[in-house]
């Protein structure tokens, strides 16, 4: 059984989830809800980190990318995308 979203996760990269949930619908034709739940039963092959985004997302990410330089543009990227969360109060908390 193939997996769809670590497949997509792979090939568009690290997101956060309410933009994989619309990519992921739109690259096998699903509708949004029906990726969400696909989000929602991810394999372990697909994390999520704890910092908390806007609106209950989560920076999914194939367990592959981890440390990358592609995660680590994609996890800026996600937070400069204006999610009103603390960067400094975060990496300060996750790394003590």
């Amino acid at each position: 059984m193939t997996d769809d979203l670590h497949d997509f996760l792979v090939k568009e990269g690290p997101q956060l989830s309410g933009s994989v949930a619309l990519g992921l619908a739109s690259w096998l034709g699903i509708t949004p809800a029906a990726a969400r739940k696909k989000i929602e039963r991810r394999s372990a092959e697909v994390r999520a980190l704890t910092i908390p985004f806007a609106r209950r997302a989560r920076f999914l990410y194939a367990a592959s990318q981890y440390g990358s330089d592609r995660f680590w543009a994609r996890l800026a990227q996600a937070f400069e995308e204006g999610n009103g969360v603390d960067l400094h109060g975060i990496l300060t908390h996750e790394l003590h």
